[in-house]
């Protein structure tokens, strides 16, 4: 029989408390050791039934698959050796039991409550025997009083895990176990929101997503060495060779009642393997779930006392971040919060602290995108900010530098919500502060990652005043950006800025009454958009902005220079034969998209104008162009 020391996390001051308690639990359980006692603490009655059920459930669907059976306690005659013993003599197998009921006790005479804590007296004469495991639910009065009443047992119990909920009052007939209600998913539907259809649909330019300091690179520093690989099973597969021996010393250190600190880093060189294979691609649903769940049971054996604390809530932060990334976002990115918190709490150090608030508003930032954008950015920025008065710009430049970056896009995000020339200003002021601190011949990238998200926040500002100073500043910061993102060094970067200073040229070729300006801007924005096309072209990986809104806006831009009065009448009909043909493209782009209308209209507009230059000889060569399919959409519309 084992008996170790456990450490009670105080995750009260967490929302989600009661998700991280029973992940452990269900971990604790999964692990098949032989003989375990385990008390889940629980006054909520309605929860803890839900709870009950959900363990029934997760583990049947686990793998291996394992059984779990609930007996309610026998409140007259309170044996739980007893009740055990009689089902498995009936089913001929050991499942894991849990025992609930025992609030029902309450009710009962003193003679009876005193008989129940006899037994678990004597619990370890026949618990041995029955080789299986244990999940005993009580509330909290009964707990304390099996710790002060029933020491024998206390000394053999491996865990304690509580639940947080409002005691329920007991009432004549307990409900009855039902299954935990699902949670709802995230509705992952965005709208279309940079799509401005008052800017004649050319679209905005967006600043880099990218994080330089995303939250899965900022692990710890620690011994890395031990390459273990998985959780025994039932059967004790060796699914790796390396795996074994600390599946092995877990399991012995179990038996021998090690502290518990010994215990947490044992775990902790099984979570750092499973950490270091998602770290070398192994993104397998299996590998991120058994990465995460044994990161927890570190915080189970990891002393409340130990300095480590923070760092293991940070990494296991970084794994529930990382893993929004391809599952259940909306869940992880709230786990992720909530460890980063808790883990402020468990830190003074301002190396330490800066990290963690970095990472907390990379969380937010993302959580942003799902559900209550303006509060979440709005914490995102708190949270960066936070991080800035503990990251110095002298000892720690380039992660001062990053986070002013993360801030830069946090402040545009937000502007799209409300306040948007504060907001705007806010990320003019954090890129601009982030770009002193970037060399480009050192990180040129990085370097030129910035002076594009500065010409963003240059061009949306532009939108609300003085566009001409600001659209001009745009252009200088998406030209610094191309000395480096260049087409063969970062071709699917060069596309993107390059759209983005399309679009700016494009802007303020409208804000110009200069007829040699205006056209020359719009010749910029024609090369612009011409770069971007044909080296996106050649990309088999995904971009970052949507290529068919750029051939739109080609196609706009060639309209333009059509209708100049200085133009040959060739050039005119060159000009506008290429504007339908960069509109023909986005149309076929969008044709499932709520923007096909946007592209149609500018088809229509442009087959007008080429009607008016060219009469009805260059109206027919212009219908020979256009898909068969499309004719009887168009003809009634001209």
């Amino acid at each position: 029989m084992i008996a170790l020391p456990v450490a009670e996390i105080p995750f009260r001051r967490v929302l989600g408390l009661n998700q991280q308690t029973y992940q452990r639990l269900k971990l604790a359980l999964g692990l098949q050791l032989r003989r375990q006692v385990f008390v889940a603490v629980c006054d909520d009655l309605v929860l803890r039934d839900r709870l009950a059920a959900q363990l029934q459930t997760d583990l049947a669907a686990g793998d291996p698959p394992m059984r779990l059976v609930t007996l309610r306690l026998n409140a007259t005659q309170p044996n739980p050796i007893a009740q055990m013993s009689d089902w498995i003599e009936q089913a001929r197998e050991r499942p894991i039991f849990q025992i609930v009921g025992v609030e029902q006790l309450t009710r009962q005479p003193a003679a009876v409550q005193r008989q129940f804590l006899t037994n678990l007296q004597t619990f370890d004469r026949a618990f041995g025997s029955l080789e299986c495991n244990l999940l005993l639910w009580m509330p909290q009065p009964w707990f304390r009083s099996i710790r002060q009443s029933a020491p024998d047992f206390w000394q053999l119990h491996t865990g304690v895990f509580e639940f947080v909920g409002d005691p329920t009052p007991l009432q004549p007939v307990v409900e009855p176990i039902r299954p935990i209600a699902e949670r709802s998913e995230p509705n992952l539907d965005t709208p279309e929101s940079d799509f401005d259809p008052e800017a004649i649909f050319v679209t905005a330019p967006l600043p880099d997503r990218k994080l330089i300091e995303p939250a899965a690179a900022l692990m710890p520093t620690e011994d890395r060495s031990s390459k273990i690989a998985i959780l025994p099973t039932k059967q004790r597969q060796i699914v790796d060779p390396i795996a074994q021996p600390l599946i092995d010393r877990i399991e012995q250190l179990h038996q021998q009642q090690a502290p518990a600190e010994t215990l947490s880093e044992a775990y902790r060189s099984l979570a750092n393997l499973y950490r270091d294979r998602i770290d070398q691609g192994d993104a397998s649903d299996k590998t991120w779930q058994r990465s995460i769940e044994t990161y927890e049971q570190v915080l189970v054996w990891l002393p409340e006392t130990a300095p480590q604390w923070a760092d293991v809530l940070n990494d296991l932060g970084n794994l529930h971040w990382g893993r929004s990334r391809s599952s259940d976002p909306v869940f992880h990115l709230q786990q992720a919060i909530e460890l980063y918190e808790l883990a402020l709490y468990k830190t003074d150090q301002p190396q330490t602290l800066a990290m963690l608030q970095n990472n907390l508003g990379a969380a937010y930032a993302d959580l942003a995108r799902y559900e209550n954008p303006a509060e979440a950015l709005q914490n995102a920025i708190a949270a960066y900010q936070q991080a800035l008065q503990n990251r110095s710009s002298q000892s720690d430049p380039q992660r001062y530098a990053s986070t002013q970056n993360n801030l830069g896009t946090a402040h545009w995000n937000l502007a799209q919500h409300q306040q948007p020339l504060e907001n705007l200003r806010g990320a003019i002021a954090a890129y601009s502060e982030a770009l002193h601190f970037y060399r480009p011949e050192q990180d040129s990238l990085n370097y030129a990652m910035i002076q594009n998200n500065l010409g963003t926040a240059y061009w949306n500002i532009a939108q609300y005043e003085r566009p001409q100073d600001w659209l001009r500043l745009a252009l200088s910061s998406y030209a610094q950006a191309l000395r480096y993102r260049t087409a063969t060094a970062a071709p699917a970067a060069f596309a993107a800025t390059q759209s983005n200073l399309g679009t700016a040229c494009w802007h303020l070729a409208n804000c110009t009454d200069d007829p040699e300006m205006q056209r020359s801007y719009l010749q910029r924005a024609v090369a612009a958009y011409e770069a971007a096309i044909d080296t996106a072209s050649q990309l088999d990986s995904a971009l970052s902005f949507d290529i068919f809104a750029t051939q739109n806006n080609l196609g706009l831009a060639y309209h333009q220079l059509a209708i100049d009065p200085q133009e040959t009448a060739d050039d005119r009909s060159a000009q506008l034969e290429r504007s339908l043909h960069h509109h023909l493209q986005a149309l076929q782009g969008w044709q499932t998209s709520p923007l096909r209308q946007t592209a149609l209209d500018s088809v229509l507009q442009t087959m007008r104008a080429i009607y008016e230059q060219g009469g009805i000889f260059a109206t027919n060569q212009a219908f020979a162009k256009i898909p068969a399919n499309l004719l009887p959409e168009l003809l009634p519309q001209l």
